[in-house]
């Protein structure tokens, strides 16, 4: 779900939903190990004949009821 919240005097524009979640958190874990990309199994999934990826852990992300693994960006293919 995408729209404006607020009021009349302050009004944001949000999207809400799993996917947004996922990558909200998939962002802060960054920090704890010491990463610059992390991403989810369905984007490795789609890049993996691309990119090169390292699992790193997984995740139950707010409002979601499934665990998704997580993976490192490491390098592209050639």
């Amino acid at each position: 779900m995408v729209g404006n919240v607020g009021s009349a005097d302050r009004r944001e524009h949000r999207a809400h939903c799993s996917i947004v979640n996922l990558a909200s958190r998939l962002e802060s874990l960054n920090k704890e190990y010491g990463t610059t990309i992390l991403v989810g199994e369905a984007v490795r999934n789609r890049g993996e004949h691309r990119v090169r990826f390292k699992a790193v852990t997984s995740v139950i992300a707010e409002g979601m009821t499934t665990e998704t693994r997580v993976y490192e960006l490491i390098e592209g293919i050639a």
